[in-house]
């Protein structure tokens, strides 16, 4: 255990210099996670990375993120001059994760003052789905949180997803996910797309062949992401 704290003391400081002079912190974070779960086998180990307070989060997980992720956070945080971050490690080993707990665990932080709702059928995603899907809907959340339905009391968002049958068998399925924001603040069509959408829409493609299309209503903000129900996504649980 001492010598634990001695590696998690290491990393904290190193962590506060990368941070301390704004140079990416990447690198530090991969070979962080990867030494520590050399140390501890069996174990999934997740990083949270927050560049600036309040301003955009991202997440770096190895090799995906699972039940329980948000609550491991808690308390382990480390903050310095250019932002935050936190570290997560879980004794858990899985190549399939959970639709609904995934979803629940990435929304956890924004259910205070805002109404969210999801619901879906039972669906375990591989783990390169789940990774994919744990960079888009923070990303998306974060957006909400900014400029969307979760930046003020009241507020409402609602995720649905579905598996629509388009022939005979399962191998014509079609995976479905709607994400519908309401009673936020009056929303405009940006004028170029950003990196944000970007990301989302490379990060579904490579995952499992995924398409995310927007829309921007002037009562909330829609994105609706269609793929192959494939082995490549997951499976009915």
């Amino acid at each position: 255990m001492a010598a634990m704290r001695e590696f998690l003391e290491v990393f904290r400081n190193r962590a506060l210099d990368v941070m301390s002079s704004a140079l990416p912190a990447e690198s530090l974070l991969e070979d962080f996670a990867l030494a520590l779960q050399a140390r501890l086998p069996g174990v999934i180990v997740g990083i949270n990375v927050l560049d600036k307070a309040g301003r955009t989060f991202r997440q770096s997980l190895f090799p995906n993120l699972p039940s329980g992720f948000s609550q491991a956070l808690t308390g382990n945080i480390i903050t310095g001059k250019h932002g935050s971050c936190g570290l997560g490690i879980l004794k858990l080993s899985t190549s399939e994760i959970d639709m609904v707990m995934l979803i629940q665990e990435m929304l956890a932080p924004y259910r205070t003052d805002c109404s969210i709702h999801f619901s879906g059928p039972d669906i375990l995603l591989t783990q390169e789905a789940a990774s994919a899907l744990t960079l888009v809907v923070p990303e998306l959340s974060t957006n909400a949180a900014k400029y969307g339905a979760l930046s003020q009391p009241g507020g409402e968002l609602n995720i649905e997803w579905l598996i629509v049958a388009q022939g005979v068998d399962d191998l014509d399925a079609t995976f479905k996910l709607m994400w519908t924001e309401r009673n936020g603040p009056l929303v405009e069509q940006p004028d170029r797309k950003g990196y944000g959408t970007a990301m989302i829409k490379g990060s579904l493609s490579n995952a499992f062949d995924g398409v995310a299309m927007f829309f921007y209503e002037p009562c909330g903000v829609k994105c609706e992401i269609s793929a192959p129900f494939t082995g490549k996504l997951g499976k009915s649980n």
